[in-house]
């Protein structure tokens, strides 16, 4: 998956809700959500990533330097309060998100 999105440097919506991904998928997306200069949502809501995914998906979110990111879905993916603190960070870079779920 994450080799057919990764030369779409323009990409503004990436909805993958209730896909199964997995731990394996959001390591396969990583380089998608750090090369696109333009996420303004990303759903991947129920999913199972964890933790780790949570730590990935934040860490490829913070990297950007023209944050654009207006909504976040990580809801019903096994994140606990260690994957929260992740997004928590994530927050205080990321000032033009409106919408959160967890």
């Amino acid at each position: 998956m994450g080799k057919a999105l990764k030369d779409k440097r323009y990409l503004e919506v990436l909805a993958l809700k209730r896909n199964d991904i997995g731990i394996n998928g959001i390591r396969d997306l990583e380089s998608v959500l750090v090369n696109s200069k333009t996420i303004r949502e990303l759903d991947l809501a129920g999913n199972q990533i964890g933790d780790e995914g949570a730590q990935i998906v934040t860490d490829a979110l913070k990297s950007k330097q023209k944050q654009q990111l207006t909504l976040l879905n990580l809801a019903d993916n096994r994140i606990t309060s260690k994957g929260c603190n992740m997004v928590v960070d994530l927050l205080s870079k990321c000032r033009t998100l409106d919408e959160l779920q967890l």
